[in-house]
């Protein structure tokens, strides 16, 4: 869920307090407060915004999953950290976290079945509003434990990514 900012503002004194009773108003005595964080408007929209901050802007989301560049719709830069969420056979994978001073990600997928293993890696670079392929591989290791094959920048690739989120802390 996103959170939405308040955008708090500042307001004037129209009146005194008061109270009314049998039909005659009688003036509140003013409040008085102690402490130093004075509750107005600057501060409560600075608290706002730490909350804002918090919480994710999805930078990026496909169901089905993209194997190839991903568009961002949003610099990467902008934000502290992002999490990058992929699936691999349909099955989802663990979540990458990287901090946005960093610009590549690798991410490492294992198949196996009675015939032998399949380790699938594929790394990219993070550039502007764009996740873009770096390079791949696949290297197939048979039930012997014998290396059948490697395979370098196929087009096709079981890791796909679904999901980028930016967050600003």
């Amino acid at each position: 869920m996103a959170y939405t900012r308040v955008n708090w503002e500042g307001g004037e004194k129209v009146s005194d307090g008061y109270v009314t009773i049998d039909g005659q108003n009688y003036t509140v005595v003013e409040a008085t407060y102690s402490g130093t964080t004075p509750v107005d408007a600057d501060n409560l929209n600075v608290m706002d915004k730490g909350i804002s901050d918090l919480y994710p802007t999805t930078l990026f989301e496909n169901a089905e999953g993209v194997e190839n560049s991903v568009a961002l719709n949003d610099n990467y830069q902008n934000y502290k950290r992002l999490k990058i969420y992929a699936l691999a056979d349909g099955g989802i994978l663990p979540l990458i976290e990287i901090p946005t001073n960093q610009n590549k990600i690798k991410i490492d997928f294992i198949a196996s079945d009675s015939g032998g293993v399949i380790n699938y890696s594929k790394k990219y670079n993070i550039e502007g509003n764009n996740i873009n392929v770096d390079s791949s591989v696949s290297v197939f290791i048979n039930s012997s434990k014998v290396i059948e094959y490697i395979k370098t920048n196929q087009d096709y690739w079981r890791v796909k990514i679904v999901k980028v989120e930016g967050y600003k802390s």
